[in-house]
């Protein structure tokens, strides 16, 4: 029986169960058997070892599962007949590709370059699941993708249009896919780098990302060393997103590639140079819990080296943003945000710093949060140390501010 919107119990139909659950299916799919079962059920079984169908008992010959939508309307249908709420309805199941219509669709560009649409719907059904991406790439899509891009030299903002569009597709359906070390590897020797370049510099919005996207698979494998002047203009891109396009997937892609360029060597140094210290800090006063989590991460590594320290002891509006995540955010924040302190009070040579520190209520926060069982005990022992530090300024700021309540009310 199950219970629908109008409170009445419905008995579900045998058909519409699934046989492994005994549940109303929300995503059937067909075994090579013929049995339907609802997809986490059928995909649980075969991830756990299983080999054979769960009703027939028969040996499974291969383990694909193919959509049964005509099953999937019926239920869609029943539910909708019987009253179940509008939220309950699930969408259609992703169709998945197969390699022959993966190979065919190659086939097409590898006859005609500029076949746009082979191009898009690839992309599109790469974007749909993970599996359609696995199977573009076991196709062989890699190769054919690299030598149609090595195929155009673009170097211009008046660049053939056409071939732009080509490449920011290719771009775009590259990042969907999963890419071994090998198939990094050839990108990186192709004509890639330059095309990333140019749709750095000259691509829309999406091409933008899809291109960081790229760069950071490149770089934290390693497979790409970047020239000072590439270095210098992705940052700057990076910094442009992150003050224009504050919206979340921007911010992410920014951010992740930010990340991988502070990894390289004197990264840090060179971001911090590029102006990231002001930028990061003005994002962190309106950012949600995840994004304030990434710039806390990125504020950190910049305050791992002495330039990003010295950048951030200079910003009026850093410690006292800062200060305020200590508390309000997440735990991940607030692990964030103790290394940042911790990093600015111990190694920071401006003894103005730590006086800054406790006027933006520091020392109070680190007290509260000492007593809580949230933080390991690594980052106690930061906060134990930067409380010992700002003991004597902390002392003689409040006596400071008793002295001058006391003046203020002898005015009175």
């Amino acid at each position: 029986m199950l219970a629908v919107s109008s409170g009445v119990d419905v008995s579900l139909p045998p058909y519409f169960q699934c046989p492994i659950s005994l549940d109303l299916m929300q995503d059937p799919v067909t075994l090579c058997t013929g049995i339907s079962y609802d997809r986490p059920s059928i995909e649980r079984w075969i991830q756990d070892g299983h080999n054979t169908c769960p009703y027939t008992g028969q040996i499974l010959w291969n383990h694909e599962l193919i959509p049964n939508l005509t099953l999937h309307r019926l239920i869609q249908a029943w539910r909708t007949a019987n009253g179940l709420a509008i939220t309950e309805i699930v969408d259609l199941p992703v169709e998945y590709l197969t390699i022959s219509e993966v190979q065919e669709l190659l086939f097409n560009l590898v006859r005609q370059p500029r076949r746009i649409d082979s191009l898009q719907k690839l992309r599109s059904k790469a974007a749909e699941s993970k599996r359609n991406g696995r199977c573009i790439a076991n196709a062989g899509a890699v190769t054919v993708l690299v030598s149609i891009l090595s195929s155009y030299a673009l170097e211009t903002e008046t660049s053939d249009f056409e071939a732009s569009q080509i490449c920011e597709e290719i771009i775009g359906l590259l990042v969907l896919l999963p890419l071994s070390d090998s198939k990094l590897r050839i990108m990186a020797a192709s004509n890639l780098p330059n095309i990333l370049s140019w749709l750095l510099e000259y691509g829309t919005i999406d091409s933008k990302l899809g291109a960081l996207t790229m760069l950071e698979n490149l770089m934290v494998k390693t497979i790409i060393s970047l020239s000072a002047e590439f270095f210098s203009r992705v940052s700057d891109i990076i910094l442009n997103l992150l003050q224009t396009k504050p919206e979340e997937r921007s911010v992410t892609v920014s951010l992740r590639v930010f990340l991988a360029l502070c990894s390289l060597k004197r990264g840090k140094a060179r971001m911090t140079e590029a102006g990231a210290s002001p930028v990061l800090i003005n994002l962190l006063l309106n950012a949600d819990v995840k994004t304030c989590e990434q710039i806390l991460a990125s504020v950190e590594l910049l305050c791992r080296c002495a330039e990003g320290r010295e950048a951030f002891s200079k910003n009026a509006l850093a410690l006292p943003c800062i200060a305020e995540r200590l508390t309000r955010v997440s735990t991940m924040a607030t692990t964030h945000a103790v290394n940042i302190l911790w990093l600015v009070c111990k190694f920071c040579a401006d003894e103005r710093v730590r006086g800054m520190a406790v006027k933006s209520g520091v020392y109070e926060r680190f007290l509260w949060i000492l007593m809580t069982d949230e933080l390991t005990s690594k980052t106690k022992q930061k906060v134990i140390e930067v409380l010992k530090m700002l003991k004597c300024i902390w002392e003689n700021y409040c006596t400071q501010q008793s002295k001058n309540q006391i003046c203020h009310r002898s005015v009175r």
